[in-house]
C-alpha cells in the first residue's frame, strides 16, 4: 500500500506543478550556482529570480522555495526522504526571518533551529 501512496503523491505533485503557472516555472537547484551567498542561473549567469523545486530520488519532494535577486526569499519548506516535514520557515533577503519549525526525522522539534528568527538570528522560542 505504501508504494501505491507514493505513486499517487508523485502523480499529484506532477499534476499540481503542471497546472499551476507559478510552480510550472520552478527550476531544480541543479540549474543554479551559488557564489558569495547569491544564486545565479547557469543559463544566463544572472542572479536568479523565481521558484525552486527539488525531489528526492524516490520521487518525494525534497524542498521548495523561492529566490529574489539571487537570495532566498519567501516561504521555504523541506522534507525528509520519507515525506516527513524537515523544516518550514520564511527567508527575507537570504536570511531567516519569522517563525521557523525544524524537526528531526522522528518528528521531534530541533529547539535551536526552531523559533522566531530575525536577520538569521534566533530571537525567541
Amino acid at each position: 500500500m505504501a508504494f501505491l501512496q507514493k505513486i499517487i503523491v508523485t502523480i499529484s505533485i506532477v499534476w499540481v506543478v503542471s497546472n499551476n503557472p507559478l510552480l510550472a516555472q520552478a527550476v531544480s537547484s541543479e540549474k543554479l550556482t551559488q557564489r558569495n551567498g547569491v544564486a545565479y542561473s547557469k543559463v544566463d549567469n544572472e542572479p536568479y529570480d523565481g521558484d525552486v523545486l527539488n525531489f528526492h530520488s524516490n520521487g518525494q519532494l525534497n524542498f521548495k522555495g523561492g529566490y529574489k535577486n539571487g537570495r532566498k526569499d519567501g516561504i521555504w519548506v523541506g522534507y525528509y526522504y520519507d515525506g516527513q516535514l524537515k523544516y518550514r520557515g520564511r527567508y527575507k533577503d537570504g536570511k531567516r526571518n519569522g517563525r521557523w519549525d525544524t524537526k528531526t526525522k522522528y518528528g521531534q522539534i530541533k529547539k535551536w533551529h526552531s523559533g522566531v528568527f530575525k536577520n538569521d538570528v534566533r530571537v525567541s522560542d
